[in-house]
């Protein structure tokens, strides 16, 4: 736990570092291509060094990297609760549910995560993920503008679902963090934000491969939609068919075992 706490601290750092320069890098590398190639793009010369891909794809390595620490944390944290194992009668299983049963055998407390993951850099992780995203499209669409161009399309479709879904994770996270008393909703809200920071990445891929192949920017919109609104939806049913049968379980062993205390 103590190596991924550090881990996941160096590469916040890392992620800091390229957020502020991997734009600056992307912009001096077209204007030294231009200027060297006169109107030539370097990738005229050499097909695959495009800055325009390479340059992303190691930005967002190092980020998915940093997020994948995070993440892997927090499973980390959940496992260390299958050391400690508590007796709860199976009967339960049948009335709360086998995900309640779990929980309250393995004693888990998912708001003690929340503060896991936000202690380690999360809302700073999102930040700085959204902050690239924007900039490097920016330079993309804007080195080479054309507004009638597949690529210009496709970048503002990008940037109007990416920027609704990270509108959603500033404003949970911001909460969360000014927030005293944790629920374990908050858990849930998090996990949305942490699939919002994987898809948002993952689009960001795709987009880069739609640009090349000048794919169309109607379908690329739908299908970024979709991927974005059904495991939202799927997530929040999980949580409101097993969540609230956690907290009914252990309110119903805390007052059983105060009965017993009293006889």
């Amino acid at each position: 736990m103590e190596n991924l706490t550090v881990k996941a601290k160096k590469y916040n750092l890392i992620v800091n570092v390229l957020s502020v320069f991997g734009p600056a890098f992307l912009l001096f590398f077209k204007i030294f291509t231009k200027s060297y190639y006169g109107k030539e793009d370097i990738s005229i010369k050499f097909s695959w060094l495009t800055p325009d891909l390479i340059i992303p794809f190691i930005l967002f390595a190092i980020i998915g990297i940093a997020l994948c620490v995070i993440l892997d944390l927090n499973s980390k944290d959940l496992m260390q609760h299958d050391e400690d194992i508590k007796e709860v009668p199976r009967k339960f299983i049948h009335v709360y549910g086998l995900t309640a049963y779990r929980a309250v055998q393995r004693k888990i407390d998912y708001t003690k995560n929340v503060d896991l993951m936000l202690n380690n850099g999360f809302e700073m992780l999102s930040q700085n993920l959204y902050s690239c995203l924007i900039t490097i499209i920016a330079l993309i669409i804007f080195i080479d503008f054309d507004e009638k161009s597949p690529k210009t399309l496709l970048c503002l479709s990008f940037l109007i679902i990416t920027s609704i879904l990270y509108t959603i994770i500033f404003i949970v996270t911001y909460r969360m963090s000014n927030n005293s008393k944790r629920k374990n909703s908050e858990y849930l809200l998090l996990t949305i934000c942490s699939f919002f920071n994987i898809l948002s990445a993952a689009f960001f891929l795709i987009l880069l491969v739609a640009i090349v192949v000048s794919g169309g920017w109607i379908l690329f919109s739908i299908f970024y939609s979709i991927a974005a609104l059904i495991p939202t939806l799927i997530f929040t049913i999980f949580y409101w068919v097993n969540f609230p049968n956690i907290d009914s379980l252990n309110q119903y062993l805390e007052s059983s075992d105060n009965i017993e205390d009293q006889l």
